[in-house]
């Protein structure tokens, strides 16, 4: 199956071995996030598909390549959600929640609800620490990350909460208060 990915450059600026944008293009780096991304949605549909037992054929694989339906995605979910409470919440948390949905796309750019499992909390917090994030930094992407699951499944999708036998790490601040003495 081909996938238009909507790049469009001179063929000196592809790496065919790599199949990625060379560095010397000025939007490498856009380019190949986009192609990465892409790679991860094929490689957790190939993954959903194998898990289930699905055989897809082309129309089948095409079909869930393009959807963006926030009932099937958690990705999108998430970005609907923090779009919708923009105003209601405060900005600076708005701000917080919009930086660890940063990350989460990071990691992976898409996440159907179905695939939602301990194994991917530990793979995000195994990438987050690949990142050099402290532990406090992890503590506050999972607790957004936890709040989103907890309101999907508040709205009623039919997901297993992954967080269950989970507990979400903090280490002891630095900041001594100062007294009056």
């Amino acid at each position: 199956v081909v996938i238009p990915l909507s790049i469009y450059l001179e063929a000196k600026f592809f790496d065919e071995n790599k199949e990625l944008v060379k560095m010397q293009h000025e939007q490498s780096i856009q380019y190949n996030a986009i192609i990465s991304n892409a790679r991860d949605r094929v490689a957790t549909i190939l993954s959903e598909a194998n898990s289930k037992n699905i055989r897809l054929d082309r129309e089948t694989f095409r079909t869930r390549f393009t959807s963006t339906n926030s009932d099937t995605d958690f990705i999108r979910f998430w970005q609907q959600e923090l779009d919708s409470r923009k105003g209601a919440i405060e900005f600076s948390t708005w701000k917080r929640h919009n930086s660890s949905l940063a990350k989460f796309i990071e990691f992976r750019s898409c996440l159907p609800f179905d695939m939602l499992s301990p194994a991917v909390i530990d793979e995000y917090e195994k990438f987050l620490r690949k990142k050099k994030n402290n532990i406090n930094t992890i503590s506050a992407a999972m607790k957004n990350f936890k709040a989103y699951i907890n309101r999907a499944i508040r709205q009623g999708m039919e997901i297993k909460n992954p967080f269950i036998h989970y507990k979400i790490k903090m280490a002891q601040g630095r900041i001594t208060f100062l007294s009056l003495e």
